[in-house]
């Protein structure tokens, strides 16, 4: 499968709560960064890592995120991927965030993963302030 596929499967994964789906695309030792000054913003290394990020951030959402590929760039190992996320809170507040997703694959697995995002609306959304 090329890259391009891989991350289309990833965000459709992603959209669809596939958590087994989306873990089976990740190398076992990828890494995942997340920009900005939230609580979720770290660097981390694993699945497993991975996995306890994403379940704090479904602690505050009514379900999971489904993403709509703004645009999608095939830059070899490296793949960019524009998406818009459409989520509601368990509050009820709509949550629609902007992402910039850098993907990095080697011998079909995503071993890398950079996000960047609209910190301050996580801030607000997720009551941070």
């Amino acid at each position: 499968m090329k890259n391009l596929e891989i991350v289309k499967n990833a965000i459709s994964a992603i959209s669809q709560s596939d958590a087994e789906g989306l873990l089976s695309l990740f190398a076992e030792d990828m890494t995942f960064e997340m920009n900005g000054h939230t609580p979720f913003s770290r660097k981390l290394k694993g699945k497993e890592a991975f996995v306890a990020l994403f379940a704090e951030v479904m602690e505050h959402l009514a379900a999971g995120i489904p993403l709509t590929i703004n645009n999608l760039i095939d830059a070899g190992e490296w793949i960019i991927c524009e998406t818009t996320g459409h989520a509601t809170m368990k509050t009820g507040e709509p949550y629609e965030n902007n992402y910039c997703m850098l993907w990095r694959l080697r011998d079909g697995k995503i071993i890398q993963l950079k996000e960047y995002n609209d910190s301050q609306l996580i801030m607000e959304r997720f009551n941070f302030n």
